[in-house]
């Protein structure tokens, strides 16, 4: 990458075709090291858009108002922020700078990257507009939890001892803790004996 900026596409997704320019309007205005933004979903086989929660921004608290922040001002939801990398655009020299890279051959390596994005970035800013469009078929990797189960614990173990590392306030260590731990728990018990064993 050469550009001031990084953004990631996953190759089966597309952007709203305004997406950049608004996105790097905004990041110049407030002179921001990250950008999360808006997504929707749509299914392969209807092209049908839904609404996603999860990349809406519906865990913000109701009186929210800060235009600007750091992870340290998400403490009480910072577990429940969207991770896809895809929903966020970066400035390229605080990347470098802080030496935030993906964990090769795992799944859900999103996690890993945001979690050091987030706690190192000192101007972090939302854009509620959906400008991200997720493409939603049988063969994705959220369709597909059983054969990647492992993965995920993987991630979970690192994100946990990175923050550790970075000795993270421990009301929030917790909170990642016990999200973690209830994510895998529900998912182990939702599987079919055989899988379980596996």
């Amino acid at each position: 990458a050469r550009g001031k900026y990084v953004q990631f596409v996953d190759s089966d997704d597309y952007l709203r075709q305004d997406a950049c320019a608004l996105l790097v309007k905004k990041a110049e205005e407030l002179d921001l090291d990250m950008l999360s933004f808006a997504g929707n979903n749509f299914r392969n086989d209807t092209g049908e858009i839904e609404d996603n929660p999860y990349y809406n921004f519906r865990y913000l608290p109701a009186n929210w108002n800060k235009q600007v922040f750091t992870y340290k001002d998400c403490a009480d939801f910072l577990p429940s922020m969207a991770v896809s990398t895809a929903l966020t655009l970066y400035k390229r020299d605080f990347i470098i700078k802080n030496n935030i890279h993906f964990s090769e051959n795992l799944f859900f390596e999103d996690n890993i990257f945001f979690i050091r994005a987030i706690t190192s970035a000192k101007r972090v800013s939302i854009e509620k507009e959906v400008l991200y469009f997720r493409r939603i078929h049988n063969k994705s990797t959220t369709n597909n939890w059983m054969y990647i189960f492992n993965n995920y614990m993987t991630v979970s173990d690192i994100v946990l001892k990175y923050l550790n590392s970075i000795h993270i306030e421990k009301n929030i260590y917790d909170k990642y803790k016990s999200y973690y731990m209830n994510i895998c728990t529900n998912l182990y018990y939702s599987y079919p004996l055989k899988w379980r064993k596996k």
